[in-house]
């Protein structure tokens, strides 16, 4: 169920993974096309992840994932747009991005890790704020 303070029709898991972040699309000048850059994530859902990176990117930025999942074997290509960023005082910048589909992802995969009981390993957050440093 939805409600004011919390539009997510999904829940969020704590996680602070290994991500490999490229922009493939943006409104902004081609100065960010084709970036790269590590990051990790901080939370992450069926639908999508917040992630903390190097640099902040626009609203509607096409970025694929090469997310890393501690005790997963292997590798998580996910396409994903960002739907919110800012810079946090403390970490630096932050975005949240939602995935979609895209040509050779693996979202189906990593939906249904979502549709198992969360484990030791994947807990779920109680805090609805999508800005909250973990």
């Amino acid at each position: 169920m939805l409600n004011a303070h919390n539009k997510r029709k999904a829940s969020r898991y704590a996680r602070q993974d290994r991500v490999m972040a490229q922009v493939m699309a943006s409104i902004q000048p081609d100065d960010t096309a084709k970036k790269s850059w590590p990051a990790k994530t901080l939370d992450i859902s069926k639908r999508g992840l917040r992630i903390l990176g190097s640099d902040s990117l626009p609203i509607g930025a096409v970025v694929d994932l090469w997310v890393e999942i501690a005790g997963l074997k292997g590798k998580f290509y996910l396409s994903s747009e960002v739907r919110w960023s800012r810079v946090d005082d403390r970490l630096g910048p932050i975005m949240g991005v939602e995935l979609r589909e895209g040509l050779g992802s693996d979202i189906g995969h990593w939906q249904r890790l979502f549709d198992k009981k969360p484990t030791t390993k994947m807990q779920r957050k109680t805090n609805d704020a999508w800005g909250n440093a973990i």
